[in-house]
């Protein structure tokens, strides 16, 4: 797996904004790869983390962009079509994991900033990514934190935080 930046500068001024693009590839043989590009423009580091997980013989990607986490599969086929979760609250920090029965959690962050804690929230998915059930959410993430997702053995998920 390779993550390749590039940036521009687009406009000048004090702080200029920067138009970076994030390419994530993933080479299948020798003469075949798969990328994934989401375009945005930021004045802040645009993928200050992101996660990655397996499920069988996909791979799967979630990063964070315009206050708001993604999750596309990475294929052969060229650009994932990403999906994030439903509503307005601002996310950050996205975390993977996958199960026996291919399975999806999808974990983030809500209201962190610089020092300050926030909450965690999350979503299943099923092997398609359509949301399983309603989104989860609980209160008290410590500042500095964040959250962890894990696959148990009896295909049960734990979130870590």
């Amino acid at each position: 797996m390779v993550r390749i930046t590039e940036a521009e500068e687009i406009e000048p001024s004090s702080r200029p904004a920067v138009r970076r693009h994030e390419k994530l590839a993933q080479r299948f043989g020798p003469n075949r790869w798969s990328d994934a590009r989401h375009s945005w423009k930021t004045p802040a580091c645009p993928m200050s983390s992101a996660s990655f997980a397996s499920a069988g013989a996909t791979t799967l990607a979630a990063w964070e962009s315009r206050d708001n986490v993604f999750l596309a599969k990475l294929t052969t086929e060229g650009e994932a079509n990403p999906i994030s979760p439903v509503g307005p609250t601002r996310r950050k920090h996205p975390s993977l994991a996958t199960n026996s029965k291919g399975e999806i959690l999808l974990v983030w962050t809500e209201g962190t900033a610089w020092g300050r804690g926030g909450n965690i929230a999350w979503q299943r998915y099923d092997r398609d990514l359509k949301p399983i059930g309603a989104p989860g959410r609980a209160e008290g993430l410590p500042a500095w934190s964040l959250a962890a997702a894990v696959a148990q053995p009896d295909s049960t998920f734990q979130i870590i935080y």
